[in-house]
Protein backbone atom coordinates (compact mmCIF):
# COMPACT_ATOMS: atom_id res chain seq x y z
CA UNK A 1 0.00 0.00 0.00
CA UNK A 2 1.10 3.91 -0.66
CA UNK A 3 2.91 5.22 2.61
CA UNK A 4 3.93 1.57 3.71
CA UNK A 5 6.67 0.97 5.94
CA UNK A 6 8.86 -2.16 4.28
CA UNK A 7 11.00 -4.19 6.47
CA UNK A 8 15.23 -3.68 5.42
CA UNK A 9 15.01 -7.66 6.13
CA UNK A 10 12.93 -7.92 3.45
CA UNK A 11 14.55 -5.22 1.28
CA UNK A 12 18.44 -6.90 1.86
CA UNK A 13 18.66 -10.44 0.45
CA UNK A 14 20.13 -11.75 3.56
CA UNK A 15 21.98 -14.88 2.03
CA UNK A 16 23.77 -12.42 -0.34
CA UNK A 17 24.79 -10.25 2.55
CA UNK A 18 26.14 -13.66 4.71
CA UNK A 19 27.84 -14.75 1.37
CA UNK A 20 29.90 -11.43 0.80
CA UNK A 21 30.90 -11.31 4.45
CA UNK A 22 31.89 -14.46 4.81
CA UNK A 23 34.44 -13.98 1.57
CA UNK A 24 35.69 -11.17 3.05
CA UNK A 25 36.13 -12.53 6.63
CA UNK A 26 38.16 -15.24 4.60
CA UNK A 27 40.13 -12.62 3.46
CA UNK A 28 38.86 -12.50 -0.56
CA UNK A 29 38.49 -9.00 -0.93
CA UNK A 30 37.27 -9.65 -4.79
CA UNK A 31 33.71 -10.05 -2.84
CA UNK A 32 31.12 -7.46 -3.65
CA UNK A 33 27.48 -6.58 -2.59
CA UNK A 34 25.29 -6.55 -5.72
CA UNK A 35 25.55 -3.19 -7.57
CA UNK A 36 21.77 -3.03 -8.60
CA UNK A 37 20.19 -2.76 -5.02
CA UNK A 38 18.26 0.57 -5.00
CA UNK A 39 17.25 2.73 -2.13
CA UNK A 40 18.20 1.52 1.65
CA UNK A 41 19.36 -2.00 0.49
CA UNK A 42 21.90 -0.32 -2.07
CA UNK A 43 22.94 2.31 0.21
CA UNK A 44 24.01 -0.56 2.50
CA UNK A 45 25.23 -2.30 -0.28
CA UNK A 46 27.75 0.11 -1.52
CA UNK A 47 29.05 1.09 2.17
CA UNK A 48 29.94 -2.45 2.69
CA UNK A 49 31.54 -2.64 -0.83
CA UNK A 50 33.70 0.36 -0.50
CA UNK A 51 34.90 -0.92 3.02
CA UNK A 52 36.03 -3.84 1.26
CA UNK A 53 37.55 -1.72 -1.22
CA UNK A 54 39.22 0.19 1.47
CA UNK A 55 40.67 -2.87 3.12
CA UNK A 56 41.92 -4.62 -0.50
CA UNK A 57 44.06 -1.27 -1.41
CA UNK A 58 45.50 -1.44 2.44
CA UNK A 59 46.71 -5.13 1.89
CA UNK A 60 47.93 -4.34 -1.52
CA UNK A 61 49.80 -1.84 -0.13
CA UNK A 62 50.75 -4.03 2.89
CA UNK A 63 51.94 -6.37 0.45
CA UNK A 64 53.82 -3.95 -1.61
CA UNK A 65 55.46 -2.11 1.28
CA UNK A 66 56.52 -5.45 2.51
CA UNK A 67 58.08 -6.84 -0.90
CA UNK A 68 60.47 -3.64 -1.30
CA UNK A 69 61.06 -2.76 2.05
CA UNK A 70 62.17 -6.61 3.82
CA UNK A 71 62.78 -8.46 0.30
CA UNK A 72 64.30 -5.49 -1.93
CA UNK A 73 65.81 -3.53 0.91
CA UNK A 74 64.36 -0.15 -0.19
CA UNK A 75 64.41 1.01 3.38
CA UNK A 76 62.81 4.56 2.29
CA UNK A 77 59.53 3.30 1.14
CA UNK A 78 56.45 3.74 3.15
CA UNK A 79 52.91 3.19 3.16
CA UNK A 80 51.56 5.44 0.88
CA UNK A 81 47.99 6.89 1.83
CA UNK A 82 45.03 7.01 -1.17
CA UNK A 83 41.56 7.78 -1.19
CA UNK A 84 40.76 5.00 1.15
CA UNK A 85 43.39 6.35 4.02
CA UNK A 86 40.61 8.21 5.91
CA UNK A 87 39.36 4.50 7.04
CA UNK A 88 42.56 3.27 8.29
CA UNK A 89 44.66 6.23 9.03
CA UNK A 90 45.86 5.34 12.27
CA UNK A 91 46.94 1.89 10.90
CA UNK A 92 48.91 3.45 7.93
CA UNK A 93 50.81 5.42 10.47
CA UNK A 94 51.63 2.53 12.64
CA UNK A 95 52.91 0.39 10.14
CA UNK A 96 55.02 3.62 9.00
CA UNK A 97 56.05 3.99 12.52
CA UNK A 98 56.75 0.51 12.82
CA UNK A 99 58.95 0.63 9.41
CA UNK A 100 60.33 3.83 10.75
CA UNK A 101 62.22 2.33 14.43
CA UNK A 102 63.10 -0.44 12.70
CA UNK A 103 64.88 0.91 9.79
CA UNK A 104 66.93 3.96 11.69
CA UNK A 105 69.09 1.40 13.83
CA UNK A 106 69.51 -0.90 10.07
CA UNK A 107 70.96 2.01 8.79
CA UNK A 108 72.85 3.50 11.32
CA UNK A 109 74.60 -0.09 12.04
CA UNK A 110 75.23 -0.05 7.72
CA UNK A 111 76.87 3.42 8.62
CA UNK A 112 79.02 1.95 11.08
CA UNK A 113 79.84 -1.51 9.31
CA UNK A 114 80.28 0.31 6.08
CA UNK A 115 83.14 2.66 7.44
CA UNK A 116 84.74 -0.38 9.32
CA UNK A 117 84.96 -2.11 6.15
CA UNK A 118 86.46 1.18 4.20
CA UNK A 119 89.36 0.98 7.15
CA UNK A 120 87.32 4.60 8.99
CA UNK A 121 87.26 3.53 12.88
CA UNK A 122 86.20 6.58 14.32
CA UNK A 123 82.20 5.76 13.20
CA UNK A 124 80.24 4.27 16.05
CA UNK A 125 76.46 3.47 16.44
CA UNK A 126 74.64 5.88 18.18
CA UNK A 127 71.09 6.17 17.59
CA UNK A 128 69.09 5.56 20.83
CA UNK A 129 68.04 1.62 20.49
CA UNK A 130 66.06 -0.48 22.76
CA UNK A 131 65.73 -4.47 23.64
CA UNK A 132 67.76 -7.01 21.26
CA UNK A 133 68.60 -4.00 18.93
CA UNK A 134 70.55 -2.48 21.88
CA UNK A 135 72.25 -5.52 22.26
CA UNK A 136 73.16 -5.60 18.29
CA UNK A 137 74.43 -2.05 18.75
CA UNK A 138 76.37 -2.60 22.12
CA UNK A 139 78.37 -5.37 20.09
CA UNK A 140 78.76 -3.37 16.95
CA UNK A 141 80.67 -0.87 19.26
CA UNK A 142 82.24 -3.21 20.80
CA UNK A 143 84.18 -4.76 17.91
CA UNK A 144 84.94 -1.19 16.52
CA UNK A 145 86.84 -0.39 19.96
CA UNK A 146 88.39 -4.13 19.51
CA UNK A 147 90.24 -3.05 16.32
CA UNK A 148 90.55 0.23 17.32
CA UNK A 149 92.84 -1.26 19.70
CA UNK A 150 94.09 -4.25 18.00
CA UNK A 151 94.94 -1.71 14.65
CA UNK A 152 96.43 1.42 16.68
CA UNK A 153 98.74 -1.14 18.79
CA UNK A 154 99.58 -3.36 15.47
CA UNK A 155 100.58 0.19 13.75
CA UNK A 156 102.67 1.07 16.34
CA UNK A 157 104.72 -2.27 16.50
CA UNK A 158 105.14 -1.53 12.87
CA UNK A 159 105.99 1.78 12.64
CA UNK A 160 108.66 1.40 15.86
CA UNK A 161 110.12 -1.72 14.55
CA UNK A 162 110.06 -2.04 10.85
CA UNK A 163 110.56 2.16 10.00
CA UNK A 164 111.86 3.76 13.30
CA UNK A 165 113.80 0.81 14.30
CA UNK A 166 113.23 0.65 18.27
CA UNK A 167 113.98 -3.47 17.91
CA UNK A 168 112.57 -5.28 21.10
CA UNK A 169 108.88 -3.56 20.84
CA UNK A 170 105.91 -6.25 20.81
CA UNK A 171 101.58 -5.70 20.63
CA UNK A 172 100.12 -5.11 24.35
CA UNK A 173 96.53 -5.14 23.15
CA UNK A 174 95.07 -3.57 26.21
CA UNK A 175 91.22 -4.66 25.43
CA UNK A 176 90.56 -8.62 25.67
CA UNK A 177 90.28 -10.38 22.27
CA UNK A 178 90.15 -13.81 21.38
CA UNK A 179 89.53 -15.98 18.30
CA UNK A 180 91.87 -14.83 15.37
CA UNK A 181 92.31 -11.49 16.63
CA UNK A 182 94.60 -12.70 19.37
CA UNK A 183 96.42 -15.59 17.12
CA UNK A 184 97.24 -12.36 14.95
CA UNK A 185 98.14 -10.64 18.44
CA UNK A 186 100.71 -13.20 18.91
CA UNK A 187 102.05 -13.63 15.38
CA UNK A 188 102.86 -10.39 15.43
CA UNK A 189 104.49 -10.64 18.43
CA UNK A 190 106.42 -13.75 17.73
CA UNK A 191 107.34 -12.18 14.13
CA UNK A 192 109.05 -9.27 16.50
CA UNK A 193 110.30 -11.07 18.62
CA UNK A 194 111.96 -13.35 15.90
CA UNK A 195 113.01 -10.60 13.50
CA UNK A 196 114.22 -8.83 16.78
CA UNK A 197 116.36 -11.65 17.68
CA UNK A 198 117.82 -12.28 14.14
CA UNK A 199 118.39 -8.64 14.11
CA UNK A 200 120.85 -7.82 17.03
CA UNK A 201 122.58 -11.44 16.73
CA UNK A 202 123.32 -10.12 13.27
CA UNK A 203 124.62 -6.95 14.11
CA UNK A 204 126.98 -8.43 17.19
CA UNK A 205 128.55 -10.26 13.83
CA UNK A 206 128.56 -7.42 11.44
CA UNK A 207 130.27 -5.22 14.09
CA UNK A 208 132.66 -7.94 15.18
CA UNK A 209 133.70 -8.55 10.81
CA UNK A 210 134.05 -4.59 10.88
CA UNK A 211 136.69 -4.77 14.22
CA UNK A 212 138.13 -7.51 12.29
CA UNK A 213 136.89 -9.98 14.09
CA UNK A 214 136.30 -12.37 11.61
CA UNK A 215 136.12 -15.39 13.81
CA UNK A 216 131.94 -14.28 15.01
CA UNK A 217 129.33 -16.45 13.92
CA UNK A 218 125.70 -16.49 13.62
CA UNK A 219 124.23 -18.16 16.74
CA UNK A 220 121.04 -18.34 16.01
CA UNK A 221 118.47 -19.66 13.56
CA UNK A 222 117.74 -17.88 10.72
CA UNK A 223 115.17 -18.24 7.82
CA UNK A 224 114.44 -17.22 4.39
CA UNK A 225 116.20 -13.98 3.37
CA UNK A 226 118.25 -13.78 6.53
CA UNK A 227 119.85 -17.44 3.87
CA UNK A 228 121.89 -14.18 2.64
CA UNK A 229 122.52 -12.29 6.22
CA UNK A 230 124.45 -15.36 7.62
CA UNK A 231 127.14 -14.74 5.20
CA UNK A 232 128.55 -12.58 7.00
CA UNK A 233 129.80 -14.61 9.84
CA UNK A 234 131.99 -16.23 7.21
CA UNK A 235 136.21 -15.48 7.94
CA UNK A 236 136.80 -14.42 4.59
CA UNK A 237 135.60 -13.86 1.04
CA UNK A 238 135.78 -17.27 -1.04
CA UNK A 239 137.25 -15.88 -4.40
CA UNK A 240 136.73 -17.52 -7.51
CA UNK A 241 137.08 -16.57 -11.22
CA UNK A 242 134.23 -14.99 -12.74
CA UNK A 243 133.14 -14.09 -16.35
CA UNK A 244 132.28 -10.26 -16.40
CA UNK A 245 130.16 -11.40 -19.07
CA UNK A 246 128.23 -14.03 -17.74
CA UNK A 247 127.47 -12.27 -14.28
CA UNK A 248 126.40 -9.07 -16.75
CA UNK A 249 123.77 -11.42 -18.57
CA UNK A 250 122.95 -12.76 -15.19
CA UNK A 251 121.75 -9.50 -14.26
CA UNK A 252 120.02 -8.70 -16.76
CA UNK A 253 117.50 -12.00 -16.80
CA UNK A 254 117.21 -11.46 -13.38
CA UNK A 255 115.81 -8.48 -13.41
CA UNK A 256 114.19 -7.54 -16.52
CA UNK A 257 110.96 -8.26 -15.36
CA UNK A 258 110.97 -5.84 -12.55
CA UNK A 259 111.87 -3.24 -15.45
CA UNK A 260 108.87 -4.27 -17.66
CA UNK A 261 106.29 -4.72 -14.77
CA UNK A 262 107.28 -0.97 -14.03
CA UNK A 263 108.12 -0.04 -17.81
CA UNK A 264 111.43 1.46 -16.50
CA UNK A 265 114.58 1.34 -19.04
CA UNK A 266 117.18 -1.25 -17.73
CA UNK A 267 120.12 -2.57 -18.98
CA UNK A 268 123.95 -3.44 -17.66
CA UNK A 269 126.72 -1.99 -19.58
CA UNK A 270 130.38 -3.47 -19.86
CA UNK A 271 132.94 -0.77 -20.40
CA UNK A 272 135.69 -1.26 -23.29
CA UNK A 273 138.91 -2.73 -21.19
CA UNK A 274 137.24 -4.15 -18.58
CA UNK A 275 138.71 -7.60 -17.95
CA UNK A 276 136.80 -11.23 -19.30
CA UNK A 277 137.01 -12.52 -16.23
CA UNK A 278 138.07 -11.44 -12.81
CA UNK A 279 138.79 -12.86 -9.53
CA UNK A 280 136.14 -12.47 -6.57
CA UNK A 281 133.67 -13.76 -4.40
CA UNK A 282 130.42 -15.14 -6.84
CA UNK A 283 128.12 -15.25 -5.07
CA UNK A 284 128.41 -12.15 -2.54
CA UNK A 285 129.26 -9.74 -5.39
CA UNK A 286 125.61 -11.29 -6.87
CA UNK A 287 124.33 -10.42 -3.45
CA UNK A 288 125.47 -7.33 -3.12
CA UNK A 289 124.25 -5.95 -7.00
CA UNK A 290 120.84 -7.68 -6.39
CA UNK A 291 120.25 -5.83 -2.86
CA UNK A 292 121.71 -2.48 -4.49
CA UNK A 293 119.22 -3.16 -7.63
CA UNK A 294 116.34 -4.04 -5.65
CA UNK A 295 116.21 -0.47 -3.96
CA UNK A 296 117.28 1.21 -6.75
CA UNK A 297 113.99 -0.32 -8.87
CA UNK A 298 112.12 -0.07 -5.20
CA UNK A 299 112.81 3.83 -5.23
CA UNK A 300 112.15 4.87 -8.64
CA UNK A 301 108.62 5.34 -10.49
CA UNK A 302 109.45 6.16 -14.03
CA UNK A 303 112.32 6.62 -16.10
CA UNK A 304 116.05 4.44 -16.30
CA UNK A 305 118.21 2.36 -13.94
CA UNK A 306 121.48 1.27 -15.93
CA UNK A 307 124.71 -0.89 -14.18
CA UNK A 308 127.46 -0.09 -15.81
CA UNK A 309 131.09 -2.45 -15.32
CA UNK A 310 134.14 -1.02 -15.87
CA UNK A 311 138.22 -0.31 -14.20
CA UNK A 312 138.25 3.03 -12.28
CA UNK A 313 141.34 4.86 -10.41
CA UNK A 314 138.81 7.28 -8.38
CA UNK A 315 136.07 7.52 -6.29
CA UNK A 316 136.82 5.10 -3.30
CA UNK A 317 138.42 5.98 0.26
CA UNK A 318 141.87 6.18 -0.24
CA UNK A 319 142.47 5.20 3.37
CA UNK A 320 141.15 1.61 2.04
CA UNK A 321 144.15 -0.32 2.14
CA UNK A 322 142.95 -3.03 0.39
CA UNK A 323 141.45 -0.77 -2.69
CA UNK A 324 144.51 1.77 -2.79
CA UNK A 325 147.34 -1.54 -2.51
CA UNK A 326 145.05 -3.17 -5.29
CA UNK A 327 146.88 -3.73 -8.80
CA UNK A 328 143.21 -2.35 -10.41
CA UNK A 329 140.09 -1.35 -9.31
CA UNK A 330 136.79 -2.35 -11.17
CA UNK A 331 133.86 -0.64 -10.01
CA UNK A 332 129.89 -2.15 -10.54
CA UNK A 333 127.82 1.21 -10.91
CA UNK A 334 123.87 1.03 -10.05
CA UNK A 335 122.58 4.36 -11.69
CA UNK A 336 118.68 5.35 -10.33
CA UNK A 337 116.22 8.36 -11.85
CA UNK A 338 114.65 7.78 -8.85
CA UNK A 339 113.39 10.08 -5.42
CA UNK A 340 116.94 11.02 -4.79
CA UNK A 341 118.71 11.18 -1.01
CA UNK A 342 119.79 14.38 0.78
CA UNK A 343 123.33 14.40 1.56
CA UNK A 344 123.10 14.78 4.75
CA UNK A 345 121.24 11.05 4.85
CA UNK A 346 124.10 10.00 2.76
CA UNK A 347 125.14 7.72 6.06
CA UNK A 348 122.10 6.77 7.71
CA UNK A 349 120.61 4.62 4.77
CA UNK A 350 123.00 2.37 5.45
CA UNK A 351 122.13 1.46 9.12
CA UNK A 352 119.57 -1.29 9.38
CA UNK A 353 116.00 -0.44 8.22
CA UNK A 354 116.34 3.09 7.56
CA UNK A 355 115.30 5.23 5.05
CA UNK A 356 116.16 8.63 3.30
CA UNK A 357 113.21 10.99 5.21
CA UNK A 358 109.69 10.29 5.87
CA UNK A 359 107.70 10.97 2.44
CA UNK A 360 109.31 8.64 0.68
CA UNK A 361 109.14 6.10 3.47
CA UNK A 362 105.35 6.62 3.70
CA UNK A 363 105.03 5.94 -0.09
CA UNK A 364 108.05 3.07 -0.83
CA UNK A 365 108.93 1.91 2.56
CA UNK A 366 112.48 1.52 3.83
CA UNK A 367 115.91 -0.17 2.45
CA UNK A 368 115.29 -3.32 5.37
CA UNK A 369 118.78 -4.73 5.60
CA UNK A 370 119.82 -4.73 2.35
CA UNK A 371 122.03 -1.43 1.97
CA UNK A 372 123.63 -2.43 5.81
CA UNK A 373 124.56 -6.22 4.62
CA UNK A 374 126.13 -4.87 1.45
CA UNK A 375 128.22 -2.31 2.77
CA UNK A 376 129.39 -5.13 5.39
CA UNK A 377 130.19 -7.73 2.58
CA UNK A 378 131.48 -4.99 0.44
CA UNK A 379 134.15 -4.45 3.85
CA UNK A 380 135.01 -8.86 3.84
CA UNK A 381 135.83 -8.48 -0.17
CA UNK A 382 138.23 -5.80 0.69
CA UNK A 383 136.10 -3.39 -1.08
CA UNK A 384 133.29 -0.51 -0.08
CA UNK A 385 130.73 0.80 -1.43
CA UNK A 386 129.64 4.79 -2.45
CA UNK A 387 126.08 6.98 -2.68
CA UNK A 388 126.03 10.19 -4.51
CA UNK A 389 122.50 11.51 -4.54
CA UNK A 390 120.87 14.32 -4.79
CA UNK A 391 116.60 15.11 -4.36
CA UNK A 392 114.84 15.18 -7.64
CA UNK A 393 118.07 13.72 -9.49
CA UNK A 394 118.65 10.13 -8.35
CA UNK A 395 120.85 8.25 -7.14
CA UNK A 396 124.13 6.22 -8.21
CA UNK A 397 125.69 3.55 -5.32
CA UNK A 398 128.84 2.15 -6.51
CA UNK A 399 130.59 -1.16 -5.15
CA UNK A 400 134.71 -0.90 -5.53
CA UNK A 401 136.35 -3.98 -5.32
CA UNK A 402 140.14 -4.79 -5.80
CA UNK A 403 141.71 -6.95 -8.50
CA UNK A 404 144.46 -9.03 -8.67
CA UNK A 405 144.27 -11.38 -5.97
CA UNK A 406 144.30 -15.44 -7.09
CA UNK A 407 141.66 -17.46 -6.47
CA UNK A 408 141.60 -19.98 -3.70
CA UNK A 409 142.48 -23.51 -5.04
CA UNK A 410 140.18 -26.22 -5.12
CA UNK A 411 140.34 -28.70 -2.56
CA UNK A 412 141.77 -31.98 -3.50
CA UNK A 413 139.90 -34.63 -3.90
CA UNK A 414 140.16 -37.60 -1.51
CA UNK A 415 141.25 -41.05 -2.58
Amino acid sequence: MPGATVDLADAIDVKILLSVLAQVRAGDFTARMPLEWTGVAGKAADGLNEVIIANQALAAELARVSRVVGKQGELSQRVVAGAWSQCWSGSVESVNSLIDALVRPTSEMQRVIGAVAAGDLSKKVSADMHGEMLDLKNTINAMVDQLNGFVSELTRVAREVGTEGKIGQAAAVMIEVGGVWKDLTDHVNLMAGNLTGQVRNIAEVTTAVANGEPSKKISIEVNGEFLAKVELGTASAELADLSVEYFRTALVREFNYVARGKGIDYAVEVAPGTPENIVTDPQRLHQILKNLLANAFKFTERGEVYVSVGLSDQGWDRRTKSLAEAPSVIAFSVRDSGSGIPEEEHERIFAGFSEADGTITRQYGGTGLGLSISRELAALMGGEITVASTPGSGSIFTLYLPLGRSPVPAATPRR
